[in-house]
């Protein structure tokens, strides 16, 4: 399958802000749909999302340490540099 989307390289500090903008975004979204679903009743599945989330997030940072980077972003800056 083509990429036929253009990239558009961003500097540094328009990236980091647009990162941070996303995750501030995603957080509200996580937050909502924990609320949603706590006041559902069903708080063990929401403890449970959050541990495999935490567990995810565990197993990212090992792996980018073994990497020698820091983020998702500068694995794909990386791997875009190798291509």
């Amino acid at each position: 399958m083509g990429n036929s989307t253009q990239k558009f390289p961003l500097s540094g500090l328009a990236d980091r802000a647009l990162a941070a903008r996303v995750h501030e975004v995603a957080d509200g979204i996580v937050s909502a749909v924990r609320e949603g679903y706590e006041s559902l009743g069903a708080t063990t599945y929401v403890r449970r999302c959050d541990r495999e989330l935490e567990a995810v997030q565990f197993h990212l940072t090992s792996v980018y340490a073994k990497l020698g980077i820091h983020s998702r972003t500068e694995l794909a800056a990386t791997r875009a540099a190798r291509t």
